[in-house]
């Protein structure tokens, strides 16, 4: 009787072993097939930042075009501010000059 409990014990055993593993190798399974889709869709985004990278010789003709427009804008606001500064002259000279000949 021993050697018949022993039997549906090491049965039982056997069953939960292999039901145990069966689960281990699922989760494993699951776990590398999330792995797979996101090694899918990192490699799909190297491959846009790979298309649209930027080199160091179009970096540096942006940078020279930046400069250029930011120059020509200072140049530009230096200019207007002469022009304003002379335009406000030359209104009180003649303000203060119709006020000098009404006296």
């Amino acid at each position: 009787m021993s050697t018949d409990a022993n039997g549906r014990i090491n049965a039982l055993w056997e069953r939960v072993a292999l039901g145990l593993l069966s689960f281990i190798v699922a989760c494993l399974f699951v776990f590398y097939q999330g792995m797979k889709s996101d090694y899918k869709e990192m490699q799909t985004n190297i491959t846009q930042l790979q298309m649209i990278k930027v080199n160091k010789e179009d970096l540096r003709d942006t940078e020279v075009r930046l400069n250029t427009k930011i120059d020509a804008l200072a140049t530009q606001l230096t200019a207007n501010s002469i022009a304003n500064k002379a335009d406000i002259l030359g209104r009180m000279d003649l303000y203060f000059g119709t006020l000098k000949n009404k006296k």
